[in-house]
């Protein structure tokens, strides 16, 4: 009789701690079909970072601005889906503020989901970004890195439009999130 209260006093405080931690969808992505064993190391112009894209028929557009540079690259799947990956760099002053920063986000666009996911070997937040106003909707994976000793604020996103299955989308993008590398 022990044994018995003790397995489901033991299942019960399992199920609880499951219920009381939420599941990051992204951690859990596995499977993806996007390929980058023979991808391309593309880089931004200024050589702060790079990162892999499956073949040339992703387009890279890099761009430069008076403090920023950056690389998109993307595709439109035989469905018709829309994939981006782009990655920026920018200097920041000061020390960065985690929770400032996560309340101007919020508030200057329309975050659906936030969280924690692991990447380059530490956990990073991330936010889900719902452009409604676009049209068509788009849907954006955004996850901030940053370089303290350069401070330097690497921000990466994946993109696709707007329905039910994005995330699946997200998850297919996982491979060129993780191929991203900061450059010496």
């Amino acid at each position: 009789m022990r044994s018995t209260l003790f397995l489901i006093s033991l299942a019960t405080f399992i199920s609880c701690s499951r219920i009381n931690t939420p599941a990051v969808f992204y951690d859990d992505c596995s499977g993806s079909t996007l390929s980058l064993s023979e991808g391309i190391v593309v880089s931004d112009t200024l050589g702060y970072f790079s990162y892999k894209m499956p073949d040339s028929s992703w387009l890279p557009q890099r761009y430069l601005g008076e403090n920023t540079t950056g690389l998109t690259i993307g595709n439109i799947s035989s469905q018709g889906h829309w994939f981006f990956f782009n990655a920026s760099h920018s200097f920041y002053t000061g020390e960065w503020n985690w929770e400032v920063e996560q309340k101007n986000v919020e508030n200057d666009f329309n975050v659906i989901e936030t969280g924690n996911i692991s990447l380059l070997g530490q956990e990073r937040p991330y936010n889900i970004v719902h452009f409604h106003v676009d049209s068509p909707q788009t849907i954006s994976f955004y996850v901030t890195v940053l370089d303290t000793l350069k401070k330097s604020n690497y921000t990466l996103n994946l993109t696709t439009d707007y329905d039910e299955d994005y995330k699946s989308r997200i998850c297919e993008m996982k491979p060129l999130l993780e191929s991203f590398r900061i450059l010496d």
